[in-house]
This record gives C-alpha cells, sequence and structure tokens, in this order.
C-alpha cells in the first residue's frame, strides 16, 4: 500500500544514527567517572557515517572536524580550533593546550571524521593526548577497517571503549528517508523494496535514488515499480566497457 511522504526535518529514527547517539550517551557517562575514552564508529563508504556524525554532534553540542589526508598535527589542531571559534596561538604546544582546556571546561564530545587520516601518523597519539588530560569522549569516524589500524597503536587501542559498526539501511530506515527527500509523493512499497535490494541498503545510493524519484514524480506521478518501468537503478556499478567503433 503506497504511503504519502510527508516531509520530515529530523533524521533521528535511523538505526545508524541511533546507535552512534546511544553509544556517545553511555561513553560520556563512563569518561565522567573514569576518564577519557574513544568511540570507533566504523564502516563501509555511504553508509551514512558522516550524517550519523552529524546529527549527534548537533545533538550533544561536540565539536566535528573531518580530516584531511595530508593533514600533521598543527593543522589538526587549527581545523579543532576553527571548529571551536578560538583564534589558533602560534606554536603547537599552545594550540594543543588551548584544545585541552576549552575541552575540559566545556565537557564537550570531539567528534574525528574521516580519522582513517589520523591512524597514519603520530597525529592519532596527540589526539590521544588531548583526550586524556581533557577527559572526554573522542569519537573517531572511519573507514570499516578503522579499528583493525588502530591496533598498531596500543596507547589507541586499548582506550577504545566501544566500537561501533556502521550498518546498512534498513527497510524501515528508507521509509523515513523517503519521507525525508520526497515529501508530498506517494511511494509503494514494493518500489521501496526493490530500492532496497538493488542499492544493499548503501545509504548514500539510496539517496541518489531517492532524489530521482522525485524527480520523476513531476512525470509519473506516484513512485511504484509499475509506473518505474525500466528506468533503472544506481547501484554504484560502473558501464560497462563501450565496443570501439
Amino acid at each position: 500500500m503506497p504511503h504519502n511522504h510527508q516531509i520530515v526535518n529530523s533524521i533521528a529514527p535511523l538505526t545508524n544514527v541511533a546507535m552512534l547517539h546511544a553509544a556517545t550517551k553511555r561513553a560520556q557517562t563512563y569518561c565522567r567517572e573514569n576518564g577519557g575514552m574513544f568511540v570507533v564508529f566504523h564502516g563501509h563508504a555511504g553508509y551514512g557515517k558522516t550524517t550519523a556524525c552529524n546529527y549527534v554532534r548537533g545533538k550533544e553540542r561536540g565539536y566535528r572536524v573531518e580530516c584531511c589526508d595530508h593533514w600533521g598535527r598543527k593543522a589538526v589542531l587549527q581545523a579543532i580550533l576553527y571548529e571551536m571559534s578560538i583564534p589558533a596561538a602560534h606554536n603547537i604546544n599552545d594550540m594543543f593546550n588551548q584544545v585541552v582546556d576549552q575541552l575540559r571546561n566545556s565537557g564537550r564530545t570531539l567528534f574525528l571524521d574521516e580519522a582513517d587520516h589520523l591512524a597514519k601518523n603520530s597525529c592519532i597519539e596527540m589526539v590521544r593526548g588531548i583526550m586524556d588530560k581533557s577527559r572526554i569522549v573522542v569519537v573517531l569516524s572511519g573507514e570499516e577497517m578503522l579499528p583493525r589500524k588502530l591496533e598498531r597503536w596500543e596507547r589507541i587501542h586499548s582506550r577504545i571503549l566501544e566500537p561501533v559498526a556502521a550498518l546498512p539501511s534498513s527497510l524501515e530506515d528508507l521509509g523515513h528517508l523517503a519521507r525525508l527527500y520526497c515529501p508530498g509523493i506517494e511511494i509503494a512499497n514494493d518500489w521501496l523494496t526493490e530500492l532496497h535490494i538493488q542499492t544493499g541498503g548503501n545509504t548514500r545510493r539510496v539517496v541518489v535514488n531517492l532524489n530521482r524519484a522525485r524527480n520523476e514524480a513531476e512525470v509519473i506521478g506516484d513512485i511504484n515499480l509499475k509506473g518505474w518501468g525500466n528506468r533503472g537503478w544506481y547501484t554504484g556499478k560502473s558501464p560497462s566497457p563501450r565496443r570501439a567503433v
């Protein structure tokens, strides 16, 4: 039976958002008594990890930085201070102390997205130092192998309070995403079920298809498998090579 998907301004019901938020709350409770610890949020590309981090950061009034491959310690500290709206000092030691003071005084959680980039060099040890001195939660978000990469750093790995594995979107998640991205459009359950099969629940690919459905609805009206016909699906697969002329 089709559903009329009205606009929804919250992504909270999504599975990965709920899991990360719950893990962050548990870690905050633990750290208030026992000192700083890591939560490691890991999963394949397209599972909505960045969206989840942004949502939980907002709910918990935390700080979020998206790390880059070329960053060294100074660049990491500058990015964190920029997120905090604090002018950066002139040397690494003073910047480190600025970050520690703000986190310790505010008690806010630090979210480091694309943390795989930090796990390749000594930046991750500096992050551990920030966490230890400020006694707050640091959420490291990255790809599926991030927990394995952190095993290289014993003092990091031993401070992981909880690994949280991001999951593909469920059918229930797809229903909520449809309400968010296709407001006012009737989308049949058979179309959503096929979308789930075609994308494997990859949230990024689901959203691409939902945006396409919103545009196609201007032509075909309600979205269902019969009306969708042979329009196909965005699955992320590369097109087959063309034969030379």
